[in-house]
């Protein structure tokens, strides 16, 4: 696929807050542009004016996978958590509202579905590393995949349960989509579901592939090194194993 550059317009803006100050934001950009991608890949992100401080007359992009299924024209879904001040999220925070522009790049990355037939697909999921996937779970349910696929999504605390109402909801309505969202804080008197960590529910559930299933991890590298070796342990083939670090 092509890689281009172009101007979006920042439609709607949907916010996550815990009490501990942490913050996730989804930004829904709509463009004008012909832009093809494929479900998991990213975009480089950067806002007009937002220059790289050792290339002064370059914009500073960041890159952050896409949400939105491909099927989706002239959108495009992203989510963000705001990081340490001074980097692109925090000035995203501090300074895009609706009707902002921001600059777009790409399409980027081979974390995707894969090409053969697929019998049984296995998401893992921490944090913001839940993007790819929501784009992957729209694009599937779209074309009506009927194997089983199964999300492991692991979150900090209740509020920070991104996608929770969509992703509920899906698995209301799709009788091949198996869900298990896990909270972090064991103390979130919130959160009635599953608490700690998603590796040992991924241990406990049976898969009807077997080895023969893709394995996808998203999120920060320590959980996506600790899901990857799991997925080894438990037999699953190296090749089919697929992996992304935030």
């Amino acid at each position: 696929m092509n890689i281009k550059e172009f101007s979006c317009t920042v439609e709607k803006i949907k916010e996550y807050k815990d009490d501990e100050g942490g913050i996730a934001k989804i930004l829904i950009l709509k463009h004008n542009e012909d832009f093809e991608f494929k479900a998991g890949q990213f975009i480089m992100l950067a806002p007009p004016g937002f220059m790289d401080r050792n290339k002064p007359d370059q914009l500073r992009f960041a890159a952050y996978s896409m949400c939105s299924s491909p099927k989706e024209k002239n959108i495009i879904e992203l989510c963000l958590r705001i990081e340490k001040p001074g980097g692109l999220s925090d000035y995203v925070n501090k300074n895009v509202k609706v009707g902002s522009e921001l600059i777009v790049k790409g399409p980027y990355g081979r974390f995707n579905l894969a090409e053969e037939e697929v019998k049984e697909y296995i998401f893992s999921a921490t944090g913001t590393g839940i993007a790819p996937f929501i784009s992957m779970l729209r694009l599937l349910k779209e074309g009506n995949f009927s194997k089983p696929v199964h999300l492991f999504f692991g979150f900090r605390n209740s509020k920070q349960f991104l996608y929770g109402e969509e992703l509920n909801a899906l698995e209301k309505s799709w009788p091949n989509f198996h869900f298990y969202p896990c909270c972090g804080d064991k103390n979130d008197s919130d959160w009635q579901g599953e608490k700690g960590f998603i590796q040992h529910i991924i241990k406990k559930t049976k898969f009807e592939a077997g080895n023969e299933a893709h394995c996808y991890a998203c999120g920060i590298p320590a959980a996506v090194e600790e899901t990857s070796e799991l997925f080894k342990e438990l037999g699953f083939k190296p090749e089919k194993i697929h992996v992304e670090k935030y």
